[in-house]
C-alpha cells in the first residue's frame, strides 16, 4: 500500500458509483468498483471522554481498478450533517 491522502474530483454514474477521478490533472477511468463500504467511526485521536456522536466520521469508501490496471482506495468524506463533502484518494493498492 502507498498512502496518498490527496483531494480528488470524482465523476459519478447515475447510480452514485464513481466512474472516473482526476488526480494531479490526469483523468483516470474506473473500470471496476471491487468493493464499497461505509464508516461511521470516531477519530482515533483525542480523549475518549470527549468523543461524541458529533465527531463521528461519515465516509463512503470504494476500492477501485482503473484502465491502467492500478488499484486505489478512495472515499467520500460526507462531513458533519453532510454539509462538507470532499473526495479523497487515500491509498494506491499494490500487489
Amino acid at each position: 500500500m502507498i498512502f496518498i491522502g490527496q483531494k480528488i474530483n470524482v465523476i459519478l454514474s447515475e447510480g452514485g458509483y464513481p466512474v472516473e477521478f482526476v488526480w494531479k490533472g490526469v483523468t483516470r477511468k474506473i473500470v471496476k468498483v471491487e468493493r464499497g463500504w461505509q464508516e461511521y467511526g470516531l477519530p482515533k485521536s483525542g480523549s475518549p471522554k470527549r468523543q461524541t456522536w458529533l465527531l463521528r466520521r461519515h465516509r463512503n469508501y470504494f476500492q477501485v481498478r482503473t484502465e491502467e490496471e492500478r488499484r486505489f482506495q478512495i472515499y467520500l468524506d460526507r462531513g458533519s450533517r453532510g454539509l462538507h463533502r470532499e473526495w479523497i484518494l487515500e491509498l494506491e493498492l499494490v500487489d
